[in-house]
């Protein structure tokens, strides 16, 4: 959600949503959508206003003036980040964003060096309770467990982006056990362990993680719990634990084919009971189905990227040959995956929709290699026309293509019905051809314009017009995607193309 948020004076941090109304005031008459206190600002000193997705800064003749990113502005186009300043007031333009899916990993605080072992060492063991065998539990525990690994097995069974999966297993996870905060690390091929997934309970408590429980149970590949450590009086002064308020931990080893990957770390906060040995047997069975889940993500995503980007790199050899088209297929691909990551698509519907943005011209190959010279074969009108049907014709005989082929085939046809090659209206265009047609025809924008990326008044002028046609020609809700993929500065920016954020290395 698009909003400003005040970052200076009194009312510092107060956010002003953007999205419910066209146009939004700012200045010190107290009536008026955005009121500030500042006697260098007009009563009516500015607006923001918005164009479908497109959010728009304009000075109302204002005394001493409006400045974005310390520029002198009349009318500009806005950019996550961007920062507005009126007299003395400073506002920051940004997508807000839920914060209790925001793992902030920038805001964890480790205790012990990072490389040094010598925390673990000191600690007594006393404190920790190792798993060994599943202990009798009662008929309550019993239901707890059986309700957790169900909620467990049908998030992992979702159709998500990896780390939103992992995000709501997390939950699922801190609510079994009560925990404050549970992270998943997991390590690189290189050693390397961060954290890549999170829940804070209390998204304003700074997470405090032990880097001495995380490395002993990396290194010994068994699952620990550290009791209330505060009410231990061998461990009264371990500075590594106690001074850190770190009461209650649970860390258990995520494994696939013997080897350990990485690990479950959860904390209890001092509002909350010690965690208990039933909290580590059921923290150790979620971790048991997340480590082959993780396993299994990260290589069914490599697989997928593998074969989109080895085909991708294909397919922009070929085209080198004919100056016209050359990266024409990159940039779709580009605009395709930018906008997607705005849509409402499962995790696959996502990967299917850039298998057909890669994949939307491979009829037009056949025409710009070398030799063909005959202009029979090179006409523009015929390559337009008959290009989709060749594209599904090399490509229908592959089964695990097949949802993709009607991005191949469709990829030229409008909601009113004016498109080719079959003149479908509206709901009639699958879904993936209505997406890969508006990354097809932003980037014909861009190109027959001569527009530059870094070009802000140029590419403007193309969404506008993209917004002018949305809900007619083109879907809304790619075309909203598209602004808002320009809005947060990822339309032009290099694109990998899955949640890879999972993988360190």
């Amino acid at each position: 959600m698009p909003v400003l948020r005040l970052k200076n004076t009194a009312q510092k941090g107060r956010v002003f949503p953007l999205e419910s109304g066209e146009r939004f005031f700012i200045g010190r008459d107290a009536n008026i959508e955005v009121p500030i206190v500042d006697q260098g600002a007009s009563r009516r000193h500015a607006e923001v206003y918005r164009v479908g997705e497109m959010y728009f800064v304009r000075d109302l003749g204002s005394k001493n003036g409006t400045y974005l990113n310390d520029e002198p502005v009349s009318e500009e186009l806005l950019r996550s980040g961007d920062k507005i300043r009126i007299g003395q007031t400073l506002f920051i333009f940004e997508e807000l964003i839920e914060e209790q899916l925001l793992p902030a990993f920038d805001q964890l605080e480790y205790e012990g060096e990072e490389g040094g072992d010598h925390d673990t060492d000191r600690l007594n063991t006393t404190a920790y309770f190792e798993l060994t065998r599943p202990t009798r539990v009662d008929a309550g525990a019993y239901q707890r467990r059986l309700k957790t690994l169900y909620d467990l097995a049908a998030v992992l069974n979702a159709d998500k982006a990896p780390t939103v999966l992992l995000n709501d297993m997390l939950t699922i996870a801190a609510d079994a056990v009560d925990a404050g905060c549970v992270y998943i690390f997991i390590q690189s091929r290189e050693g390397k362990l961060a954290p890549r997934a999170g829940f804070r309970r209390n998204p304003r408590e700074k997470p405090k993680i032990s880097r001495s429980i995380i490395r002993q149970v990396m290194r010994e590949g068994k699952p620990l719990l550290l009791a209330d450590a505060s009410r231990d009086k061998d461990l009264a002064v371990e500075e590594s634990v106690v001074a850190k308020r770190i009461r209650s931990v649970i860390c258990v080893p995520l494994s696939a084919h013997a080897t350990v990957n990485g690990v479950i770390y959860a904390a209890s906060d001092g509002a909350r009971p010690p965690f208990s040995a039933d909290d580590l047997e059921l923290t150790t069975a979620v971790g048991i189905q997340a480590g082959t889940a993780i396993d299994n993500i990260l290589m069914r995503d490599r697989v997928r990227r593998a074969f989109l980007l080895g085909t991708r790199n294909i397919i922009a050899a070929i085209e080198k040959n004919d100056p016209a088209w050359e990266g024409h297929t990159v940039r779709v691909l580009g605009y395709t995956a930018a906008l997607t990551q705005h849509m409402r698509l499962t995790h696959t519907e996502r990967y299917r929709a850039l298998l057909g943005a890669v994949l939307h011209d491979i009829g037009r190959l056949p025409f710009i290699t070398p030799r063909h010279n005959n202009p029979a074969q090179t006409d523009p009108a015929m390559i337009d026309a008959e290009h989709p049907h060749i594209g599904v014709s090399i490509l229908e005989n592959i089964f695990e293509l097949e949802p993709v082929l009607p991005a191949i085939e469709d990829h030229h046809e409008y909601l009113d019905g004016s498109g080719a090659p079959r003149g479908l209206k509206g709901e009639a265009i699958p879904r993936l051809a209505r997406i890969v047609c508006v990354a097809n025809d932003f980037d014909k924008a861009m190109v027959r314009g001569k527009v530059d990326p870094n070009d802000t008044h140029g590419v403007v002028a193309v969404l506008k017009r993209f917004n002018d046609e949305s809900g007619k020609k083109y879907d809304q809700e790619a075309v909203a995607a598209l602004i808002k993929a320009h809005r947060n500065s990822e339309l032009f920016a290099p694109q990998d193309f899955f949640d890879f954020e999972l993988a360190v290395d």
